[in-house]
């Protein structure tokens, strides 16, 4: 199962990355690296009127085709709720992720979903993990474009090893019932992974975690089987508790309860510190 747990972070947290890079460089202050950026964007820029140019001769209707890296597949109407309405009501941070929006970041269709389908498609992959990884998705009948939103909500944030306990959600083209058939049949479980079964439907637990589709089809994956119990059910927890919008790229929150806890626990911290009593926020490109 730890190969499939590493794709499916890949999945949530290589767009975050992606993403929000350059908002992240303009909201810490980076202005040399931003200005890279915008530097490099600007010749992009360039060059791409001047191929334009060059190709339309006067013809002002001619355009240039899309990139062949942008995915087909269109966001989902709910903006990212099918995964968000599972995040339980007493999560200390949640992150939400609109995969369908972030998949069309130039940074992500020019370079890295042209080498992600590269490696899926390989006929001859050298490593393992990645022949258990093509035999899932295969079984499954999921694609690159398969998983539309994501969310992650995390508990007992802090120091200690292992400390934290967490769920992730995916939403998107996942035919329901369809993962844990799709484990067992393409060879990635493992001696000590088992199946169960929680509240009717089949759950994968194992070392790493739990495994599974809630009701709605939506791919459930936690740190322990009652975190993943917890997001079996939906609500407007993301919306009303954390008041987060989905529908953005990346959005997140700090729950009230543990900022405040986190303020009145930092004794040295200055006095405008201490008037904080949420944090939130959101990376639109």
């Amino acid at each position: 199962m730890k190969h499939l747990v590493l794709s499916l972070a890949l999945a949530m947290t290589l767009p975050i990355t992606v993403g929000g890079c350059d908002k992240l460089k303009e909201l810490t202050g980076d202005k040399s690296s931003a200005k890279k950026d915008s530097s490099d964007d600007e010749d992009e820029d360039d060059d791409d009127k001047k191929k334009k140019k060059k190709n339309d001769k006067g013809d002002d209707k001619s355009a240039r085709a899309p990139s062949s890296g942008a995915p087909s597949t269109p966001a989902s109407p709910a903006g990212g709720s099918a995964s968000s309405a599972h995040m339980p009501a007493d999560c200390e941070a949640v992150i939400t992720v609109n995969l369908s929006k972030l998949m069309q970041n130039p940074a992500m269709t020019k370079e890295i979903v042209p080498l992600l389908e590269e490696m899926i498609a390989s006929p001859n992959p050298k490593q393992a993990s990645t022949k258990k990884v093509q035999a899932f998705m295969k079984e499954a009948g999921l694609t690159l474009q398969s998983i539309h939103n994501g969310a992650m909500c995390v508990k007992n944030i802090g120091p200690a090893k292992n400390q934290e306990q967490w769920v992730f959600a995916f939403g998107g083209a996942i035919k329901p019932d369809s993962i844990i058939p799709a484990l067992e049949k393409s060879g990635v479980l493992e001696a000590a992974d088992k199946v169960i079964d929680v509240d009717g439907r089949k759950a994968l637990a194992a070392k790493e975690g739990a495994l599974g589709q809630f009701p709605d089809g939506v791919l459930g994956l936690s740190s322990n089987i009652d975190m993943y119990k917890a997001a079996t059910a939906t609500s407007a927890a993301t919306t009303s508790v954390y008041r987060i919008d989905p529908s953005h790229e990346l959005a997140f929150a700090l729950s009230d309860a543990f900022v405040q806890k986190k303020v009145k626990e930092d004794t040295k911290a200055p006095e405008p510190m201490k008037a904080i009593k949420s944090v939130s926020g959101y990376v639109d490109r």
